[in-house]
Formats: structure tokens, C-alpha cells, sequence
């Protein structure tokens, strides 16, 4: 058996190249272009396992060392091709957002529409949900200090920290 192998199996125009390590396949693009890493793909990209414990795992990674408060680890990205509108841009996206550089933590930002960031999961578990427009908070889910096994609802009515609604 071969250590490694591109193919294309019998050299027709709808067969797929498959790429193999110590003789078992182990990705492949089939005759329309779809992916698939571990299996014969449903999708434009495709990622499985047959493991019992853990599912399959896509890792985006970050290697500077110094990575800015600000800075991203990694994204992905939504993008729009459709002439439609003013132009073809990123509709939306979920990005991994340094926040600090020691401890170094991550918050998950979730943007929409025309990729505006509408809803942020800080480090701590909060979550908070921002207006585009003002880019102030309108809803915080947030962990309570006085008791841990708590949460608190927040709804920012004038959108000032000592003017909100309270629930919990």
C-alpha cells in the first residue's frame, strides 16, 4: 500500500480525487466541487468522524504570540454574492475577539446584517446584545456576584448604567 496517494480513480470526468495515507482515504472532491474530509460529501465542505466519544473538530488557530486587545483568533465569515444590493460583501459573521492580553481569554461576537456586531458572549458567560446603530447594549444576560448560581435579565431602557429594568 502506498504511504500517500492522489487519484483519480479510473480517469473518468465524474469519478472523484481522493486523497489516501497508508492506503485508507482520507479526503475528497467529488465531480461537483464538494468537499469532503472523512466521508463522501452532502455538502460544499464536509467534515466526519466515527468516533463514539467526540465529534469532528474544526480548528481555527491563531499562532502570534502577541495578539492585541481587539484582535481576532479567528472568524467565520458569511459572504453574499448577490448584485442585488449595493455590493457583494460579508452579510455576517462570528468572530473569536481578544479582550485582554493576560489572562488570555476570548469572547464570541456575532455580527448580522451588513456584518455589524449584534451580540457578544464575554469570557465571564455574559451576553449582551448591542444596538448597531449606537453600538450601546440593549439586553445583558449576565452572572450576578452576589450569587453564583443566579442570573440576571437587563434591559437597557434608556441605554445608561444606572437606568434599567431589572429582572431576576
Amino acid at each position: 500500500s502506498d504511504i500517500f496517494d492522489i487519484a483519480n480513480a479510473s480517469g473518468g470526468t465524474s469519478n472523484p480525487i481522493t486523497f489516501s495515507t497508508q492506503g485508507s482515504e482520507r479526503m475528497r472532491i467529488d465531480s461537483t466541487g464538494n468537499v469532503g474530509v472523512g466521508c463522501d460529501p452532502d455538502a460544499n465542505f464536509e467534515v466526519s468522524n466515527s468516533s463514539s466519544t467526540t465529534g469532528p473538530v474544526i480548528r481555527l488557530s491563531n499562532q502570534n504570540n502577541s495578539i492585541s486587545a481587539g484582535g481576532t483568533h479567528g472568524s467565520i465569515e458569511f459572504f453574499s454574492g448577490d448584485d442585488s444590493g449595493p455590493a457583494d460583501q460579508v452579510v455576517s459573521s462570528i468572530k473569536s475577539v481578544h479582550v485582554a492580553t493576560s489572562p488570555n481569554y476570548g469572547e464570541l461576537a456575532f455580527s448580522t446584517g451588513s456584518n455589524a456586531e449584534r451580540m457578544r458572549i464575554s469570557s465571564a458567560g455574559d451576553i449582551t446584545s448591542t444596538n448597531a446603530t449606537t453600538a450601546k447594549p440593549v439586553l445583558t444576560l449576565e452572572n450576578t456576584t452576589a450569587d453564583a448560581n443566579s442570573s440576571q435579565l437587563v434591559f437597557n431602557k434608556n441605554r445608561t448604567a444606572t437606568n434599567n429594568d431589572i429582572l431576576g
